[in-house]
């Protein structure tokens, strides 16, 4: 018996992959062969989009502007794409095998990303599909990444294993964190500006109404400032006010 493909033509002209069986069949002193044909278009079409898909989906894993990674339950890296293995700085062959936690995590946040983990693992994904930590990068670099993970399951149910697409935020952070601090603070000497001083006076306020306490303000003024000024120039001014500050 012999089984193997070719492509058939009808008496028609119509030409079509063909999957044909062979059969040896004894009749005595005489022997025949017999030949199945089976049309196998429709499967071969199936075979040949689902590699046109999985060929879509591996070009988008590899070209895609985010970090890329399946972790198995134990945290070991299985799979990275190349913005991954380029964001941290070492080729692939380095990480796979890897436990992400051990690797690429700084230490302080270590124990609060394993507690990430292991909802994942249970499938809670209400406090876990989205979040921000810092990775390290081979070169000690920290990165903040906006995570968004989803579990992988079996048949059963089980997770089996994590996908995680990370984004790095860093100089969006750091952006928001310079605004945020130019909006506090003084350009010229670094210290609380008026704004930030009457919101943290407020909230003082309160809380010493809330509880019936009392507290006390303390106000420093630069005596002949203007004679500094008038004298010495506003440069000179400046410098007594950042070596006040």
């Amino acid at each position: 018996q012999s089984l193997f493909e070719w492509y058939h033509e009808t008496a028609t002209g119509r030409v079509f992959p063909a999957e044909v069986q062979l059969s040896r069949i004894d009749l005595g002193d005489d022997v025949i062969v017999q030949m199945m044909v089976r049309d196998i278009s429709e499967k071969k079409a199936a075979i040949k989009a689902l590699q046109q898909a999985r060929d879509q989906t591996e070009a988008y894993f590899q070209t895609a502007p985010v970090m890329i990674l399946f972790m198995d339950i134990t945290g070991a890296i299985t799979e990275i794409n190349e913005y991954g293995c380029e964001l941290i700085g070492l080729p692939r062959e380095a990480i796979v095998g890897t436990r992400w936690f051990d690797a690429f995590l700084p230490a302080e946040e270590k124990s609060r990303l394993e507690g990430v983990f292991a909802a994942l693992r249970r499938g809670d994904t209400q406090k876990t599909e989205y979040h921000e930590n810092h990775i390290v990068t081979a070169k000690g670099e920290k990165r903040v990444i906006a995570f968004r993970n989803v579990p992988f399951k079996d048949a059963a149910g089980q997770v089996t294993g994590i996908l995680a697409s990370g984004v790095d935020i860093t100089r969006q952070r750091e952006a928001e964190a310079h605004l945020e601090y130019r909006a506090a603070h003084d350009e010229l000497t670094g210290i609380w500006n008026r704004w930030r001083m009457i919101e943290l006076l407020n909230a003082e306020m309160q809380r010493v109404q809330r509880h019936c306490g009392v507290f006390s303000l303390i106000l420093f003024a630069v005596d002949h400032f203007k004679r500094v000024n008038d004298r010495y120039g506003p440069d000179a001014g400046d410098t007594v006010l950042i070596t006040a500050g």
